[in-house]
């Protein structure tokens, strides 16, 4: 059996080391932290829990398609759900755009801001 050392434990680590594993490797993960994860990190202190890192998945399909990958079912593993507003961007003259579901709603509160940049949005997500 091959071995491969895979060199940090963060999500583009750990996603090389299953489809490295799935293909026959002996895989083994170095990582400097003590635990695997990067930024998806949790502090507990005081009987709260808090994330130090992302705390909503933007890329849902690449998650799928590692676990599809490896002839699994994404069910098993994790449970998404969707959220309308997913962030807030609040600029220095007080203005807010929240970027939600809405392709529309969020364009037309770029519009208000930036016309021409509200103009290129569908471009942007294409992209």
């Amino acid at each position: 059996m091959k071995k491969v050392i895979v060199i940090g434990g963060g999500l583009g680590g750990l996603s090389s080391a299953i489809h490295l594993a799935n293909q026959g490797y002996n895989v083994t993960i170095v990582e400097k932290e003590a635990t695997l994860g990067g930024k998806l990190q949790r502090v507990e202190t005081n009987g709260f829990t808090f994330d130090l890192g992302p705390s909503t998945i933007t890329m849902k399909h690449v998650f799928e398609s590692v676990i599809e990958a490896c002839g699994r079912e994404v069910e098993d593993y994790l449970q998404f759900y969707p959220i309308e507003t997913g962030t807030r961007n609040v600029f220095p003259d007080g203005y807010s755009v929240d970027f939600n579901t809405s392709i529309d709603d969020v364009e037309q509160q770029i519009h208000v801001y930036s016309p021409e940049d509200a103009l290129q949005y569908r471009s942007f997500l294409e992209e």
